[in-house]
């Protein structure tokens, strides 16, 4: 949806009840190139080199190409997942944060995570970024 005095997208945040006065208006922060927003607050990015998975079951053979990936908002139990990745099979905390973002679980979501090229994956984590990000100065003026 436009922001009514620019043509960005912005998202309405409520303060607590649903009242239309009670609600301020949060710019939406710039996405890297290929990405977008969707008006349900996710975020839609088209790979630069699409990831081909194959699947094999039961002799047959499967292929996939993943050349666009939506990516939700991080949950608390999803930063919480993400927490205590690290030592448990292996698993660090930024793959839980992409795989539950993408809401591509297990080896499929790993698969497309590991696979994908320098630049997507920088790109990827930019959006998770800016999912996470909770605006605290940071730095010696902070």
């Amino acid at each position: 949806m436009p922001h009514p005095e620019h043509d960005t997208p912005f998202m309405m945040v409520s303060r607590g009840d649903d009242a239309l006065d009670d609600r301020v208006v949060v710019d939406r922060p710039a996405l890297p190139h290929g990405a977008r927003w969707i008006d349900d607050d996710t975020v839609e990015i088209d790979l630069l080199k699409p990831v081909t998975i194959t699947w094999r079951n039961e002799g047959s053979e499967t292929k996939e190409v993943v050349d666009r990936l939506t990516l939700h908002d991080l949950t608390g139990a999803d930063m919480l997942a993400a927490s205590g990745a690290r030592g448990k099979s292996g698993t660090s905390a930024t793959m839980v944060m992409f795989t539950r973002s993408m809401r591509i679980p297990g080896a499929k979501g790993e698969t497309i995570v590991k696979s994908m090229n320098g630049r997507d994956w920088m790109r990827v984590n930019a959006v998770i970024g800016i999912f996470t990000d909770a605006g605290l100065p940071t730095g010696p003026s902070a």
